[in-house]
């Protein structure tokens, strides 16, 4: 989990690792993220370190702090992650699975009806800009 030869600061790589968890539903919404202590012991890290990294997903909207009671799972996630430490080919596929994991139903069906409005727009416009086309 923790390289120290990637180049990546500690808290990066288990921000990454987290996110990762929460993309994939290991970290499902509102679930108890782990605590900085849990972190520290997981990644063989310093206190700092593992709260640095819960920071930088908190300060991303994808964990949020109730206390007394610990971390969580933001119920709604941003639709991309941070790119933070990722190069932009991996970045890009990383948004992508990220956001197939948090998409709702609801969002789904109402991208497909915009898909198909915009693709008959496109079709009239083609029709009407061909020579002899309907107007």
């Amino acid at each position: 989990m923790f390289d120290p030869a990637s180049g990546l600061p500690p808290h990066q790589q288990i921000a990454n690792d987290i996110r990762q968890q929460i993309s994939t539903g290991t970290l499902p919404p509102k679930g108890r993220c782990p605590s900085a202590r849990i972190l520290q012991n997981r990644y063989g890290v310093a206190s700092t370190t593992a709260r640095n990294a819960v920071r930088l997903l908190c300060q991303e909207g994808l964990v949020h702090h109730v206390p007394g009671h610990g971390w969580f799972v933001a119920a709604a996630t941003r639709a991309t992650p941070s790119r933070t430490g990722l190069d932009g080919r991996q970045a890009g596929v990383d948004g992508i699975r990220y956001t197939a994991s948090t998409i709702t139903d609801q969002a789904l069906d109402a991208l497909y009806d915009e898909l198909a409005r915009l693709r008959e727009r496109l079709a009239a416009s083609a029709g009407a800009s061909r020579p002899g086309g309907s107007a």
